[in-house]
């Protein structure tokens, strides 16, 4: 076992498998929270992407949440991934790419290449059949994978210096509420080889009031839609799902901390809204525009 220093200015541990390989397995005591906005932008990125690429997990911002990050081809770090959020190992981790062009390499894409455009950079997941160049250790249970990009510099930025795709989740315990501040996830701190800290997170999508009450399309509401819709189609399929006025209900709720819209694009020519996320509605306009029908 060795110990080196990031140019972050913390320790870390660098401990050697079986195999030879090393990994940045624990931090000496707490790491430093580094301010994103003390001019130093690329110093940072390459102190991100050095801890990344030696196999560690940082927490740092993104359009919604602030997320755990580790590199998507390096087992262990997604291993520790799961072991510090305390996470299901059978729940997926998305993927983080630089840009659309990267989409290609990890995922068996079935949309025109202006959709992606259109909905990435941006607070939403596609699902498609993940391809073989993809970490087989990175969600074996399931043939599709998540890819994110989001609309955040930072993070774009540490990724393609990584050139690598991250896997990316939220900074949290599971279950546990999502982080829209470095202070929310202290518990994690002294688990995580580096924090970088952008500030209180505001998507864009979003009024800046989150304590406020907000229209909302409940999972209810979209079932019976769905079900309607297959009531009048043979096909049990919708052309397109419309979100009026009155198919939205107003609850008491944070959708500030409810991460990226999740749809699944695996079937050609279908959408499928895995998580409602905080860009439903956009993400609906955008994919009835293009001509994708609503899967059951």
């Amino acid at each position: 076992m060795h110990v080196l220093q990031s140019c972050c200015g913390h320790f870390l541990t660098r401990c050697y498998s079986s195999s030879g390989k090393f990994a940045v397995a624990a931090v000496c005591g707490m790491p430093a929270v580094v301010k994103l906005a003390d001019g130093a932008l690329c110093n940072h990125i390459s102190s991100a992407a050095q801890i990344l690429k030696s196999g560690g997990i940082v927490a740092l911002p993104t359009d919604t949440l602030y997320g755990l990050a580790g590199l998507a081809q390096h087992a262990t770090a997604v291993h520790d991934i799961y072991k510090v959020k305390c996470r299901n190992q059978a729940k997926p981790l998305a993927v983080c790419v630089a840009q659309v062009e990267d989409i290609y390499k990890w995922a068996e894409v079935t949309v025109p290449r202006e959709l992606l455009v259109s909905l990435l950079p941006g607070p939403v997941t596609l699902i498609f059949k993940r391809t073989k160049a993809l970490n087989k250790e990175l969600n074996p249970e399931t043939e599709l994978v998540g890819i994110r990009i989001p609309d955040s510099d930072f993070i774009r930025k540490v990724t393609f210096a990584c050139g690598a795709p991250l896997a990316l989740t939220s900074a949290n315990i599971s279950n546990q509420q999502s982080p829209l501040e470095v202070e929310e996830f202290k518990e994690l701190w002294p688990e995580v080889a580096g924090i970088f800290d952008g500030g209180r997170i505001k998507p864009d999508f979003l009024d800046d009031t989150s304590d406020e009450t907000y229209p909302s399309l409940e999972n209810e509401i979209l079932s019976n839609i769905v079900l309607r819709s297959a009531a009048r189609d043979p096909n049990k399929y919708h052309n397109k799902l419309t979100l009026s006025e009155d198919q939205k209900v107003r609850t008491i709720r944070n959708p500030s901390r409810e991460g990226s819209t999740v749809v699944d694009l695996s079937v050609e020519g279908f959408f499928k809204i895995v998580r409602q996320g905080i860009a439903l509605h956009n993400t609906v306009n955008v994919l009835n525009t293009r001509g994708l029908k609503l899967l059951l």
